[in-house]
């Protein structure tokens, strides 16, 4: 997954966005998502933005209300979508908006942002508005951090399970509007004569996953013994405690059960009917979890793992397995 991080506003050293935004990237990078942050403020070609939207699957655009409007850096970027960017990529594209104010006005650009973006035709997520006195006050409040971390494990869970969206009239009724007129694109598209490099690119690009794919499956060796390796040396006993964990690993058809008894575990192959919990996730959301990259609490929350059964026992296993 990959994400693109959009700063609009001044770069003050005071201004809260920063913060919000530096918190955002935190996460979705301990999410594993791939983060790509432009600071509209210090890029000289930023109308190129718009025309490689193409590379992300979901955006967020942030800036600071300074005195009235989102501010004539965030303002152009979505002018330069509407120029020059793909309405057939950005239907799919997710954006999650965030407005912070110091005075007053931060409704009314994130109003801005959402109206524009359903224009275009985009799904927009749940976003960040906000008003900080300065950016102290946030900082240091681990309250408002928490909500920043949640609404950002939020749109990586919109984009992971490619949630829904319900028709809204806005994007109807814009429909002849926003489908593309073929001679005038000709006209703006700043990639003329560039489509066959674009093309061979992608080409390139699905030849060299289909390389690492294979020499990752080659160097894995046996799954199940690197996973059943990883649980048995991060186990960490607890006191009478007793269970039965089913880990059903989707894409490689294998199946993981898990018998914990006081200090005493057992990992095997066996499908077994009557367990405690039951786990479906694919290979690489558990080589996350197993290599400590995210917590099996955090990798259900966000939508990578699915379980179902005893959710007391569920939480147990951040400390029944200290991963590393």
């Amino acid at each position: 997954m990959k994400i693109l991080l959009i700063y609009g506003g001044r770069g003050l050293a005071k201004d809260p966005t920063l913060i919000v935004t530096a918190k955002i990237k935190e996460v979705l990078i301990e999410l594993s998502a791939t983060v790509e942050q432009i600071n509209l403020n210090e890029e000289n070609n930023a109308k190129t933005i718009a025309s490689n939207l193409h590379n992300y699957d979901g955006i967020v655009l942030a800036t600071t209300v300074e005195w009235f409007g989102i501010g004539a850096l965030a303002q152009k970027f979505l002018d330069d979508c509407w120029y020059y960017g793909d309405k057939a990529i950005i239907q799919d594209l997710y954006l999650m908006p965030v407005v912070c104010s110091m005075h007053t006005g931060e409704r009314d650009g994130q109003n801005h942002i959402l109206k524009s973006w359903d224009l275009l035709g985009g799904i927009h997520c749940d976003g960040i508005c906000a008003y900080f006195s300065n950016s102290t006050e946030l900082e240091f409040n681990k309250d408002y951090i928490e909500i920043i971390e949640k609404k950002a494990e939020n749109l990586y869970r919109n984009i992971k399970q490619k949630k829904p969206r319900l028709p809204k009239s806005l994007v109807i009724n814009s429909n002849g509007v926003v489908k593309e007129n073929l001679p005038e694109k000709k006209q703006v598209s700043l990639f003329d004569g560039d489509e066959k490099y674009i093309q061979r690119q992608q080409e390139d690009i699905e030849q060299l996953k289909f390389f690492f794919k294979q020499k990752l499956e080659s160097s894995n060796g046996d799954i199940y013994e690197n996973i059943r390796d990883a649980f048995i040396n991060s186990f960490v006993s607890q006191i009478n405690f007793k269970g039965i964990y089913k880990i059903n690993i989707i894409d490689k058809k294998k199946v993981i059960a898990i018998d914990i008894n006081n200090d005493v575990i057992s990992c095997d192959m066996e499908d077994r009917e009557n367990v405690n919990v039951n786990i479906q996730a694919d290979f690489e959301a558990l080589e996350k979890i197993t290599s400590g990259y995210i917590t099996f609490q955090r990798a259900f929350m966000t939508g990578l793992i699915n379980a179902k059964g005893d959710f007391k026992l569920l939480y147990m296993l951040d400390q029944l397995f200290r991963f590393k």
